[in-house]
């Protein structure tokens, strides 16, 4: 089984910004479940902790879970996320595949072979 690092925007201008957020995020969990992957987004686990922790104590522990995944999703507007870009800058680093697509994501997950993944990733364009 896969887990899969799901990156997006968390933050808003207001807390409806950051619900709308968290939903989508939500959303892309079970799509992942639902290809018979898990799926974590750290702001469902953190949510509320801004002004508690620093938010570089926070990346560094998102950082350092992202590099036990096997893949990346990137949610849209995640060039918009300080943190997604980080986040995304360092799978990279560390060659874990990233996409930008649950269907891509889903060809991936499906390839019957570890080398067939990495050819397929080198078709989709994905970055490693």
């Amino acid at each position: 089984m896969c887990l899969v690092y799901i990156a997006g925007p968390y933050m808003g201008h207001t807390r409806e910004d950051i619900v709308s957020n968290l939903h989508r995020a939500q959303k892309a969990i079970k799509q992942v479940y639902a290809l018979g992957a898990m799926g974590i987004y750290t702001p469902l686990m953190t949510d509320g902790f801004s002004g508690v922790f620093p938010e570089t104590e926070m990346l560094k522990r998102d950082l350092w879970l992202l590099a036990r995944c096997d893949a990346v999703l990137l949610l849209s507007g995640w060039q918009e996320s300080v943190g997604a870009c980080r986040e995304r800058q360092e799978a990279v680093s560390l060659q874990i595949p990233v996409f930008d697509s649950v269907e891509f994501l889903n060809a991936w997950l499906n390839a019957p072979s570890k080398s067939v993944q990495r050819r397929l990733a080198c078709q989709l364009g994905v970055e490693k």
